[in-house]
């Protein structure tokens, strides 16, 4: 968990390659020990550094398969994060319908959480 909190400062703080040695460490670690929420974490940073950094096809990718490790732990709070940086990697690709969605979905899910 250390790491991949480790890697989405280091995305804020604009250092990619420092962010992918700690996510990419997490999630090694994790796959090790069959562990899937720090996974889900690691790979949610990966793909919004992506997406920052104009690689939307890259934060599709990487985003999809946290989401599919959140839904195993019902990690609702995480979910509206991956769907942000999907709807993200959908409106840098055209597909402003798909983006709508998602934003619609994610802004659901916050108010559920009364965030």
């Amino acid at each position: 968990m250390t790491l991949f909190q480790l890697g989405i400062t280091c995305v804020l703080l604009d250092d990619s390659s420092a962010a992918h040695a700690a996510c990419n460490e997490a999630i090694e670690l994790s796959r090790a020990c069959g562990e899937g929420w720090a996974q889900s974490y690691a790979l949610w940073t990966l793909g919004h550094d992506a997406w920052v950094r104009s690689d939307p096809h890259a934060a599709e990718d990487l985003a999809r398969q946290s989401l599919r490790l959140k839904y195993d732990f019902d990690d609702e709070l995480g979910i509206a994060l991956v769907l942000g940086v999907l709807a993200g990697a959908a409106a840098d690709t055209g597909k402003f319908e798909r983006a709508a969605c998602l934003i619609g979905i994610a802004e659901r899910t916050w108010r559920a959480l009364g965030t």
